[in-house]
């Protein structure tokens, strides 16, 4: 069964990053400065081969912003003492990294198929990310003429030269998807060449001169779901203007629910009317979707529109069947063909001029988690039994406060709902001699007694 519940009483921080940031094609960049682990200069490199000065301060190459300090600039794996690999690390501490730029360059190279040199990107979450670096494809010699002097002109273009016989080039990694979601923590440049052989067509080393991370700012006005609870997901909604309501559809496999009911969420505006529909899908042509519901939500229209922002508006509490293992999950995904199929629902919200804006859809999934213990009684979560416990409940009943994001807690008296009721109970307790709050109470636990409360959400007072 789909059922909609409504509140009672309603009608760079850090490391070496550089302070400057550009926008282009939608990507904002960060020009990383790694001049206090540089080794070389680049005016000195390129006057071995010409009497030629590079590029220099917060320049432009190739379209992306980099940052080439004055004196000691480049790291030049030459240069540094020890056997291979030669290794430069450099800090990022960037969030939600899409891609690097990189200006690199080899000093007696060597061509491909083989790589003897390769960035790797880690995040803070344990994920790496390597990219080979190909002599003749992503990298090339600095002189031209040299050992090796081709280049893919795709993810490595060459981006400056003096005109005749020293050049510099740029390439770009996109970093998997996952990382957008991760700390960029550094970025790792190898080079397992050689410097001592006489055998010159073994030779190669590599320095690079500019590192530039670039971020893809998520889309202005978008839809995405997060797990809360065991069972229970939050819709929240990103919008660059105010709006007054919207409809949603999400579809789910039907082997893997068998109902679902609808909170307001955290940040619904008091009044606001909410319909759900649980019926089976009449206007979708894709063969997969084959059960969903629609949500849709009106703010009171006397009141002002949410404001621009994120906002957390939804709860949807998932009933999974038994053929959803533990720590089994069931994929949830936005669709625009439910409902009426003349008139389906989609993804939109209203903005306060009464238009229609477009949501890009984050799909997500709902997981079957362990259950979360809490203490019966404690509604506020703070680990103590005093009044402030039944004055929150009773200010989240009548005077449509946030409500805490455990049921179990405010159901004082255990009786499968949250009413009047349970404030009378804490306070018959504590001020009257009552009966204290049926387990778990006064201790951590879970619900023995089964009801149709949803789950506790998030943490509890007895979170850790």
């Amino acid at each position: 069964m789909i059922t909609a519940h409504r509140r009672r009483a309603a009608a760079w921080a850090v490391g070496l990053l550089f302070a400057s940031r550009s926008l282009l094609a939608q990507v904002e960049f960060y020009p990383i400065d790694f001049s206090s682990r540089a080794n070389a200069n680049l005016d000195a490199l390129l006057h071995r081969i010409a009497n030629a000065s590079g590029p220099r301060g917060e320049v432009e190459l190739g379209g992306v912003p980099f940052v080439i300090p004055q004196g000691q600039n480049v790291w030049h794996s030459l240069n540094q003492v020890g056997p291979n690999p030669r290794v430069l690390l450099v800090p990022i501490n960037v969030h939600g990294a899409s891609e690097v730029h990189t200006i690199i360059n080899s000093d007696w190279g060597r061509r491909g198929p083989g790589s003897y040199a390769y960035l790797e990107f880690l995040t803070s979450e344990g994920l790496i990310h390597r990219k080979d670096l190909v002599g003749g494809e992503d990298i090339r010699d600095f002189a031209q003429g040299q050992h090796t002097n081709t280049i893919n002109g795709s993810s490595t273009v060459e981006v400056w030269s003096n005109g005749s016989n020293v050049r510099l080039d740029k390439q770009r990694v996109e970093l998997p998807p996952e990382f957008r979601n991760q700390e960029l923590v550094a970025v790792r440049v190898v080079d397992r060449g050689q410097d001592t052989t006489g055998q010159v067509l073994l030779w190669q080393r590599i320095w690079i001169a500019g590192l530039t991370v670039g971020i893809t700012p998520p889309p202005r006005f978008r839809v995405e779901l997060a797990q809360v609870g065991p069972r229970c997901v939050s819709i929240h909604v990103v919008s660059d203007l105010p709006f007054r309501g919207g409809e949603l559809g999400i579809a789910f496999p039907p082997e893997g629910v068998a109902g679902a009911e609808v909170y307001p969420g955290d940040d619904l505006p008091a009044g606001a009317q909410i319909r759900v529909d649980g019926g089976a899908p009449a206007g979708c042509e894709d063969p997969t979707v084959t059960a969903g519901l629609t949500l849709v939500w009106v703010q009171p229209i006397e009141g002002p529109p949410l404001e621009e922002g994120r906002h957390d508006l939804l709860h949807v509490c998932f009933d999974l069947t038994d053929s959803v293992p533990p720590d089994g999950c069931v994929p949830l995904r936005f669709v625009s063909c439910l409902g009426d199929p003349a008139a389906p629902v989609r993804n939109v919200i209203t903005g306060d001029d009464g238009s229609s804006i477009a949501l890009t859809t984050v799909d997500g999934a709902v997981c079957r988690l362990p259950d979360i213990p809490f203490e019966r009684g404690d509604a506020n979560g703070d680990q103590a039994f005093d009044i402030s416990d039944p004055i929150l409940l009773l200010a989240c009943l009548f005077v449509d406060r946030p409500c805490p994001r455990c049921a179990d807690a405010m159901d004082a008296n255990d009786d499968g709902g949250v009413d009047i009721s349970d404030a009378v109970y804490l306070l018959d307790w504590r001020f009257q001699g009552g009966e204290s709050p049926p387990l778990p109470s006064l201790e951590c636990g879970l619900d023995p007694t089964p009801d149709e409360i949803r789950d506790c959400e998030g943490d509890t007072s007895c979170a850790g």
